[in-house]
């Protein structure tokens, strides 16, 4: 493929590029230290060849988790700078703490704590300097690279202005679009095929131009340029599909979450440490909702309710009792409201500052919640909201 070639000669670029920011920033680090006296330390003596030695473990770090745990962007979606500099953060880091843990127990040598600090600050900042750098030597390269290739579009699919906008901004693309077609103009898009230098090939077809699909797929054969199909898959409102193999056939799933192992791993991480550190530092102000609670009125101190999350699985979320006991005899479920006389005096307050809230990071620590994620809701209404909200269901795909 002419684009995904693209992608991959680029990202050779950028390892290349990021390789050497990483060894120019460990040298820098060094000079920093025992060369450049720009703030008062006990200089110490040391050599640069101590930290030149230790090269080939720093590259091997980097290569490793940059190259396996996504540093390099495989597919044609555009990438913001601020998500790009985050990804890079978190490689980094987690690079480093390989490098620093190897380099303690390989070598005997004890390196400056302020040289490996220094390191860790500048490395993601140069790195991003490094990709900025690339970005603009690839624009150089495409400009020198005209005339741009030439691209159709066949059909009247609703993601045409998609792929219009994604070309016309798109630079690395390197494409223009020569013509759209219906698929009912098939001799056109014959003789298009069979006589313009074509480089890629955008089939998007609408509800009525499915059934043609196969006439356009007979001339398929007759071109090199590269064929790029938008399936037709309704107005029902899905996740972006993803693609997987079964056996010998292709499938889209359409209502799974895109997050990979990777991404669910480091924020199952985040939420176990951000869990702790609150309930640790809060606890008091934990004892003391407790103690307003149990002394408000007759019954326990946490309200255990039936909440809906992860792929509809249900878990007993914790809350402050606010509410007398058994309070939804004679109503049954129903969402408490302002003034509502089920409700303690304590259990106002609670709810009024959140805090009855609070036991839920229990919930977090046990798995069944997530810090950040949609609102878990109650059986009794997601019944009722999954046949009046397009979609409602999906909510559940993500913790």
């Amino acid at each position: 493929m002419l684009l995904k070639k693209h992608i991959q000669n680029l990202n050779c670029f950028r390892f290349l590029v990021d390789l050497l920011m990483v060894l120019f920033s460990w040298i820098v680090s060094f000079l920093f230290r025992f060369e450049i006296k720009l703030i008062a330390l006990t200089r110490g003596d040391d050599s640069l060849f101590n930290y030149i030695r230790l090269s080939p473990l720093l590259v091997f770090c980097y290569f490793i988790i940059f190259v396996f745990l996504g540093g390099y962007q495989k597919n044609l979606t555009q990438e913001k700078i601020w998500e790009e500099n985050f990804r890079i953060l978190k490689l980094h880091v987690l690079s480093f703490l390989i490098f620093v843990t190897m380099a303690f127990f390989l070598f005997e040598h004890r390196y400056s704590r302020v040289a490996i600090i220094f390191f860790f600050i500048i490395t993601p900042i140069l790195i991003s300097m490094g990709r900025s750098l690339v970005r603009k030597l690839n624009r150089l390269y495409l400009k020198r690279q005209r005339p741009l290739r030439k691209a159709i579009i066949i059909g009247n699919g609703p993601h045409i202005i998609n792929i219009e906008e994604a070309i016309k901004h798109r630079q690395d693309w390197n494409l223009k679009i020569e013509g759209k077609f219906s698929f009912h103009e098939f001799s056109e898009i014959y003789k298009q095929i069979d006589n313009m230098d074509l480089s890629a090939i955008f089939v998007v077809p609408d509800a009525n131009e499915n059934r043609l699909i196969n006439d356009i797929y007979s001339i398929m054969d007759k071109t090199l340029a590269e064929i790029f199909l938008f399936p037709y898959l309704g107005d029902k409102v899905f996740f972006a599909p993803t693609l997987v193999h079964i056996e010998n056939a292709t499938a889209l799933v359409l209502n799974t979450s895109n997050m990979n192992s990777q991404s669910i791993f480091m924020k199952r991480v985040f939420d176990i440490i951000f869990s702790l550190c609150f309930l640790i530092i809060f606890s008091p102000i934990y004892f003391i909702c407790a103690v307003l609670v149990k002394s408000s009125s007759k019954g326990p101190i946490f309200y255990k309710q039936e909440r809906m999350g992860l792929d509809g699985k249900k878990f007993q979320c914790l809350k402050f009792r606010g509410m007398y006991i058994n309070a939804e005899e004679d109503s049954g479920p129903v969402w408490a409201k302002s003034g509502d006389t089920r409700t303690t005096s304590v259990g106002r307050w609670l709810r009024k500052t959140s805090l009855d809230e609070i036991p839920q990071f229990i919930n977090v620590l046990k798995g069944d919640m997530s810090i950040v994620g949609p609102r878990p809701e109650r059986p009794f209404f997601v019944e009722n909201f999954k046949q009046e909200i397009p979609g409602y269901l999906l909510r559940h795909k993500m913790k």
